[in-house]
């Protein structure tokens, strides 16, 4: 049983809820929309603790790694049945979440299925892995909290979802940058593996970039609030850490990125609270109908469906 826990890899799951958090709260904050879909929420927590689960088995399963991973540590998994059955029952309680969370779900279970299961094995594609892993966690698992609020989706919430995919990317070279030797003698060719820990940094960096300059430029632009710019230290040294301590990637560097990575999520989410705060005790706007250009852009009048 411990060696299931282990293997499920328990510091990655808030880092999972959090992003089905952040797609919820997005919902509600874009619009300003009254707090609902509770029920829905929980559900979806539930069947992405169980895609976790499922996913991270399987794919220990595959690995039988014996070097260091990122969030975990190397043991014996639990056998594929199981690790399938565990999926299964992620969608069936996705579907009771609702339809669309449902299909999300299914969406992720195939992914699993393709990036580990040994006839497709896609984790050891140079973009077979990437590609699973962004859609997987960067795509589909914010959508499935965005879905749980029951809010429209908007060009401005599309953005946001940009900006998510291109951390996603990046976390995940960071975390297989250090793994070239341990594929290699797999046989996998992994991105890191193909193209060499330095070339895998760099990718991370540029996804990293991507986030930023569009975080930037929304915040600027008014699409967000500017008080975000207060957070702009903490985006500086989470670069500075992928950056300096790239040149050598290790597990401690890659964990050090991904705590980076948090902090400054932390800081931002603290930022936006603070800003409704003071809006809301002004009679201002609050949320997302609150910042400069938001509403006349995203909205078109001053009042939301």
């Amino acid at each position: 049983m411990k060696s299931a826990w282990n293997q499920l890899r328990p510091a990655m799951v808030p880092y999972v809820w959090g992003a089905v958090a952040l797609g919820y709260g997005l919902g509600h904050w874009d619009g300003a929309r009254p707090m609902g879909g509770l029920g829905s929420l929980l559900a979806t927590l539930v069947a992405w603790l169980l895609l976790q689960a499922g996913t991270m088995w399987w794919n220990a399963a595959t690995d039988r790694d014996e070097g260091p991973v990122l969030w975990g540590r190397p043991g014996t998994p639990p056998p594929v049945p199981l690790a399938v059955a565990t999926l299964i029952a992620a969608v069936v309680v996705a579907f009771w979440a609702s339809a669309a969370i449902g299909v999300t779900a299914a969406l992720c279970a195939a992914l699993a299925a393709a990036y580990s299961a040994e006839r497709t094995r896609w984790k050891g594609h140079p973009w077979g892995g990437p590609v699973v892993n962004v859609v997987g966690y960067g795509l589909a698992t914010p959508y499935a909290g965005f879905a749980a609020s029951g809010a429209p989706l908007t060009p401005r919430v599309a953005i946001l979802g940009a900006i998510f995919v291109s951390a996603v990317a990046s976390l995940y070279l960071v975390a297989q940058a250090f793994q070239a030797d341990e594929d290699r003698r797999r046989g996998d060719r992994t991105y890191v593996a193909r193209y060499g820990a330095l070339s895998t940094v760099l990718a991370a960096r540029w996804c990293l970039d991507t986030a930023g300059v569009l975080a930037l430029g929304m915040v600027l632009a008014g699409w967000l609030p500017r008080s975000l710019l207060l957070g702009l230290p903490f985006g500086l040294v989470l670069r500075s850490t992928l950056i300096l301590g790239g040149t050598s990637p290790s597990p401690a560097w890659a964990s050090a990125v991904a705590a980076a990575m948090l902090r400054t999520a932390l800081v931002a989410l603290a930022i936006l609270s603070a800003q409704y705060v003071v809006d809301d005790l002004s009679g201002r706007p609050v949320a997302g109908l609150g910042t400069a250009r938001g509403l006349p852009l995203f909205h078109g009048s001053s009042t939301y469906p």
